[in-house]
């Protein structure tokens, strides 16, 4: 009997290829075909090369990677059938909500599925829901068997369980309204659980990614020894490390973005807003100023580093003739670098500024939707009287907004285009879909019922959402400690690299003493360890570390990318801070 696992891998190699040009058959000869191909290609180059790729364990290496690329290449058709399940899952807390308005406005169901059909802005769930509008509209099927027929063909296990519902629910005679008000609650309850769920898998993310930081800064420590216990060079030691822990970066961010829900603090919407166009310009500005700031700290950096010598010099009691046994040039391009990028943290700090804001607005939205909602409800279908009344309550940083949106309605702006005004002026991704909602269904539904059910929901998600921000804040302070760890044992390493070379280079002890002690530290060589290129190419690693480690926050917050930005230059500077305290304290250590 196939387990639930082999059931699903089993529909999904069906769905995916069940067009009769890739039929499973022809897939799985073809990838069996591509690994045999692959596999001998790399026998033969073993066989005619083996001076460079001869050694057993390289040729063994080759073939388990070949054997994982084959691997892969075979589960892409689960892979992809997999995503679209997940891309599904994102958005059914938004496809409930809006059945439910719909439901509340008196669609039939029929109706329903064709409105949402047409929406594509639902991605792989709007192309489910097309095929139960075609079978019903165009094939003349029930819409309970075509839910059914569906539910079995589906890659998300929630959806699926949705349609098995909706069919009972059609066959028993139980009306739209019903049925989608207690799904508000059913729906609702299974995302919050996937919500927690991924959310709990971020922490486990969170507490490998600092495992694996250590284990790879303990390498890097051991590098730094290398050439002292092996006779050999430390730099591609150094290079293979620094490749592992981007490496290791790189995977992180891949991990994230498919387990943090999907969600952004800005819309995508297609209008411009004033604060779109402030972000824009002042991202202009601060990178003409980085190319300035960064000319003149080239200019001035002689000026800047004969004055840092003086002061450390007269701090260890020097003379200003010694010269210091660690030259600052081995840092010029980081600190340069750091001041370099400064600029744009006046974009960066707008824009979180502007994410501050939009937090705040979805706080407010729901109690001015419901406070909304029953005025209208009591009174009209028309906003704007009840929108003058609501505009004196304080609703923090929503009320310019509710003001704006009052005025543009009172001087006969369409309906339909103030609102889409007010929902791009918020910035804010849920306030502009939930928005769209309130819109659609206030023309022929009920909407004091309406607007209970967008804010409720609303409130259910922005609960969620200030989760995954806690837990964004919580690893933007890990990836700091991580940073200034990493920057000060690398830094501090090369420093004792420095010192044994200047204090061996002059030793010269016969290599027949060396190999019968085993002291290969008197045998070193300043080619084993370059420390202009060892500098350089450990500051390659800590820049990029900083970069990767700032787009790993906008993964789990969904923030703006110049807000990454922020986060990018404040962990360059914090390394290069912990650069010059490990080059500058460590002169005590010398005199």
């Amino acid at each position: 009997m196939r387990t639930g696992f082999l059931d699903y891998a089993a529909k999904a190699y069906r769905e995916q290829l069940r067009q009769d040009v890739w039929p499973f058959e022809r897939f799985l000869a073809a990838t069996v075909a591509l690994g045999f191909l692959l596999e001998a290609g790399w026998l033969l180059l073993a066989l005619a090369f083996p001076d460079y790729i001869g050694d057993p364990l390289i040729v063994l290496l080759g073939f388990a990677l070949i054997l994982l690329l084959v691997a892969y290449f075979f589960m892409i058709p689960y892979l992809a059938y997999s995503e679209k399940g997940a891309m599904i899952d994102k958005e059914m807390h938004l496809f409930i909500t809006r059945m439910g308005v719909l439901a509340a406005s008196e669609a039939s169901r029929k109706e329903m599925f064709g409105i949402l059909a047409g929406m594509r802005e639902y991605g792989n769930l709007a192309k489910e829901i097309d095929k139960i509008f075609t079978l019903v509209s165009k094939w003349n099927v029930g819409l309970e068997k075509a839910c059914r027929t569906v539910s079995s063909q589906t890659p998300s296990e929630l959806f699926s369980n949705f349609l098995l519902r909706l069919s009972h629910a059609v066959e028993t005679g139980e009306t739209a309204e019903e049925f989608f008000e207690k799904e508000q609650t059913v729906i609702m309850d299974q995302y919050e659980i996937r919500y927690d769920s991924a959310m709990r898998s971020v922490e486990i993310i969170k507490e490998t990614f600092i495992v694996l930081v250590v284990l790879v800064l303990m390498i890097m420590v051991l590098v730094t020894f290398m050439p002292f216990l092996t006779m050999e060079s430390m730099g591609p030691w150094i290079a293979v490390t620094g490749a592992f822990m981007v490496t290791l970066d790189l995977l992180i961010i891949y991990v994230l973005e498919a387990v943090v829900p999907g969600e952004r603090i800005w819309h995508n919407m297609k209008m411009k807003t004033i604060v779109q166009r402030k972000i824009t310009r002042k991202f202009q500005y601060s990178i003409v100023m980085c190319f300035i700031v960064t000319g003149i700290m080239i200019a001035i950096w002689p000026y800047i580093n004969y004055y840092l010598d003086l002061a450390i010099k007269q701090a260890l009691f020097q003379p200003a003739n010694v010269e210091l046994q660690h030259p600052t040039y081995y840092i010029i391009p980081l600190l340069i670098l750091s001041v370099g990028l400064t600029p744009l943290l006046w974009p960066g700090g707008y824009v979180m500024d502007q994410e501050n804001d939009i937090k705040r607005r979805d706080g407010q939205y729901p109690a001015f939707i419901r406070s909304l909602g029953g005025s209208v409800g009591s009174r009209s279908k028309s906003f704007t009287l009840p929108l003058k009344k609501l505009r004196m309550h304080d609703f923090g940083p929503l009320k310019k907004n509710i003001d704006n949106l009052y005025k543009r309605l009172s001087v006969r702006i369409k309906t339909e285009r103030a609102w889409e005004y007010f929902a791009a002026e918020t910035q804010s991704e849920l306030i502009s879909k939930f928005n769209e909602m309130y819109v659609e269904g206030s023309k022929t539904g009920d909407t004091k019922k309406i607007s209970k059910i967008i804010s409720d929901n609303f409130i259910r998600i922005n609960g969620m959402r200030e989760q995954k921000y806690e837990s964004g804040s919580n690893f933007l302070w890990m990836a700091y400690g991580v940073t200034i760890t990493m920057s000060f044992l690398l830094f501090f390493g090369l420093y004792i690299v420095e010192q044994f070379m200047i204090l061996f280079k002059d030793m010269s002890i016969p290599t027949e003493a060396v190999q019968q002690t085993g002291l290969f530290f008197f045998s070193f060589k300043e080619s084993m360890a370059s420390i202009p290129v060892l500098w350089t190419t450990s500051w390659v690693i800590i820049v990029i570390h900083c970069a990767l480690s700032a787009l790993m926050v906008k993964s789990i917050t969904g923030g703006h990318r110049l807000s990454s930005a922020v986060h990018f230059v404040g962990m360059l500077w914090a390394s290069t801070i912990s650069a010059f305290v490990v080059m500058y304290a460590a002169q005590f250590l010398v005199v």
